[in-house]
């Protein structure tokens, strides 16, 4: 027979707050938006784990903003978790609310989850002109996993984004820069001085995404786009 640890104040802190807090998941589609956000935001900075039953829970709720919420700032799930988050992922890349699409997205890409490819690919054809930057999402999550059995795909959907008028500049941009890593053809980096001579918004989002890890020195040549652009 095991022994039982003792357990410190602290840990005994965190139960009565993870116990409450499962208790209340059921009502927090009823709760004012400001108080069921009180309540995640409290509860994913308190350091303590749930289970996958309760990650279900929080991913059936009404309001998607307030998965959002649950998604980006609750860092413990473990690799059954992650497991679980693809297929939910994969599930709802057809969810009528775009926005969600959009968030589901960044958290993939943040957390290197395997999400289908040729859905996301559709996202970037069907979804033009989408306000709620899904297409910016898709491009984002393509551009950080590239999968080269894909590659044909990929440059085929990039470069109907760079050569149509139906998609936001920023959506462009990304492209473009994704293109030219790819290729190495300075053309997209021309098609690029073109959007920021157009608008200089354009050279802080393209300032803003070379900040960005994958687009470190280490990993991606930026001489280039240096001289070009002063970044």
């Amino acid at each position: 027979m095991k022994k039982k640890q003792n357990k410190r104040p602290q840990d005994t802190i965190k139960e009565v707050k993870k116990d409450d807090f499962v208790k209340n998941i059921p009502k927090i589609d009823t709760l004012s938006w400001k108080e069921a956000y009180t309540i995640i935001h409290a509860f994913c900075y308190s350091d303590t784990k749930i289970n996958l039953n309760e990650i279900k829970q929080m991913l059936s709720l009404k309001d998607k903003d307030l998965v959002d919420l649950f998604l980006s700032t609750y860092i413990l799930f473990d690799d059954n978790d992650k497991a679980y988050l693809e297929l939910f992922i994969n599930e709802n890349l057809d969810h009528p609310d775009t926005a969600f699409i959009s968030d589901l997205l960044y958290f993939a890409t943040d957390w290197s989850l395997n999400i289908n490819y040729l859905k996301v690919l559709n996202i970037v054809e069907k979804q033009a002109k989408d306000e709620n930057y899904v297409v910016l999402g898709a491009i984002n999550y393509i551009a950080n996993t590239i999968k080269y059995y894909y590659i044909e795909e990929i440059v085929h959907s990039f470069n109907s984004v760079v050569n149509s008028k139906d998609y936001f500049q920023s959506e462009q941009i990304l492209a473009s820069i994704s293109l030219y890593r790819i290729t190495g053809k300075e053309s997209f980096l021309d098609f690029i001085a073109e959007l920021i001579d157009y608008d200089k918004e354009n050279r802080v989002f393209l300032t803003n995404v070379l900040r960005e890890k994958s687009y470190q020195e280490e990993y991606f040549d930026l001489s280039e786009i240096k001289v070009r652009f002063l970044i």
